[in-house]
């Protein structure tokens, strides 16, 4: 499965807008399609007018006419996932959609649903209408994964809270059935599933904790007097206790919420990476600006953009962002079918002394046009010095596996170093994304 920050070439949104104006026309920024759901032709000539009304240039516009149900507007729940197989073929994978489950702390201790499922039958359906537009094959799961509640880091790990497991129960599903069923269709060999931490809601992990890359968890921390302190730090706590897919312990980054209205905290982790920029949410409340300074410090070189919203939810009525309902909830990104995908094991923080250190990174065209040897990089340099060394990585016996050297420095140094890549598709990648505004480091000690 792609991971939450690897390369998009577009978005999906719904109509009726529970988007605020700003964010549809970033979205469509650059030429990137964005994939319209609508319920009927009239509904598409609508969005059409209000669209040409905000100067978008229609050809980047595609909608997309199908029966939508109650979550017509939440595409991140009910839409699909990307998946590529080994052989680098890209599908898109749906799973069921059925209701909101409802559920308390205790991971046994699951509500009736909202409203019935019957009104959710379209949003089941849709990602079929929107794989025919898309022109791509699609996978059917048996099994309820919503969007918001399985996040996952490219590398055969996801994370979701309890409610996930209590919702595939009432479907015939055991525990061992779904880890298996997720295996077997999407390649995750590590379910990771944390506490519920809400009295009583839909639970979606993505409102809580953000994968940033592989080895970085962003977490939210609400004030100690809320009363899902205590869950959170115990959510902390097992995170803690876990090793990421390179058997480190995950970096976790912590970023400050605080209460909108009443009892309901900003959940600033619900935010979209895109590419190079972040889109997250603005509740008006104070703790907005530092909560986007925490971002830009967790994502060096990434766009932070802030969004606040005014939009009153149709059948609903709630009113803008919710802490159950962020940003990204309303956007569903389109992975590249033909991704240029870089992944590597970073050194660690500190190396002992010698001659070189091998690096290793897997680079995967995805589009098939082929990888230009002399354009697989590494760059390196001393922390004193502002000129990058450029050294040409070198094929292995596993042709998705390549490697270089770092030269020695002495003890006490500073080493910084990114990796980069080229396909004959015109495609360019760096490992960080955003080098080298972003680089790797370690000391020798």
């Amino acid at each position: 499965m792609a991971a939450e920050w690897e390369p998009v070439i577009g978005s999906i949104i719904a109509w009726p807008l529970i988007i605020p104006q700003p964010l549809v026309i970033e979205l469509a920024k650059g030429n990137m399609p964005l994939y319209v759901m609508v319920s009927d032709e009239i509904n598409r000539y609508a969005a059409e007018d209000t669209f040409k009304g905000w100067g978008l240039s229609m050809d980047n516009v595609h909608f997309v006419v199908t029966r939508l149900g109650l979550a017509w507007g939440w595409p991140r729940d009910w839409g699909p996932f990307a998946v590529y197989s080994a052989s680098g073929a890209y599908r898109l994978a749906d799973p069921r959609f059925i209701a909101y489950p409802l559920a308390g702390p205790d991971c046994n201790d699951m509500r009736p649903d909202l409203y019935p499922k019957e009104r959710y039958i379209g949003d089941d359906l849709a990602s079929s209408a929107l794989a025919e537009s898309l022109g791509f094959d699609i996978v059917p799961i048996a099994a309820a994964l919503t969007g918001g509640n399985f996040l996952v880091d490219g590398l055969g790990t996801a994370f979701s809270t309890c409610v996930i497991r209590m919702k595939n129960r009432s479907l015939g599903l055991s525990d061992e059935q779904l880890s298996a069923l997720i295996k077997e269709k999407l390649g995750i060999d590590r379910h990771v599933v944390l506490p519920n931490y809400e009295k009583t809601g839909i639970q979606h992990i993505d409102c809580a904790v953000k994968p940033l890359d592989e080895e970085t968890l962003l977490v939210m921390r609400v004030p100690e007097d809320h009363h899902e302190y205590s869950i959170i730090e115990e959510i902390v706590q097992k995170l803690q206790s876990l090793t990421n897919a390179y058997g480190r312990p995950y970096k976790i980054i912590r970023i400050d919420t605080g209460r909108y209205k009443d009892e309901m905290v900003a959940a600033y982790t619900n935010s979209l990476i895109f590419n190079k920029k972040v889109f997250m949410p603005f509740y008006g409340i104070p703790e907005d600006k530092q909560a986007q300074k925490t971002w830009q410090e967790a994502m060096p070189g990434y766009e932070v953009i802030g969004f606040e919203n005014d939009i009153t939810v149709p059948v609903m009525g709630y009113r803008g962002w919710q802490s159950f309902d962020g940003l990204h909830c309303r956007v569903r990104a389109i992975w590249d079918p033909g991704m240029l995908r870089m992944a590597h094991r970073r050194m660690d923080s500190t190396i002992k002394p010698a001659k070189s250190w091998p690096v290793e990174v897997t680079i995967q065209d995805f589009s098939k046009a082929g990888l230009i040897p002399e354009e697989l990089q590494l760059h390196v340099r001393s922390h004193s010095d502002q000129k990058w060394q450029t050294i040409i990585l070198s094929s292995t016996a596993n042709p998705s596996l390549f490697q270089a050297s770092i030269p020695g420095v002495k003890s006490g140094e500073t080493v910084e170093y990114y990796l980069s890549a080229a396909d004959r598709s015109g495609r360019r990648e760096t490992l960080p994304r955003t080098a080298p505004a972003d680089f790797y480091s370690f000391t020798v000690r």
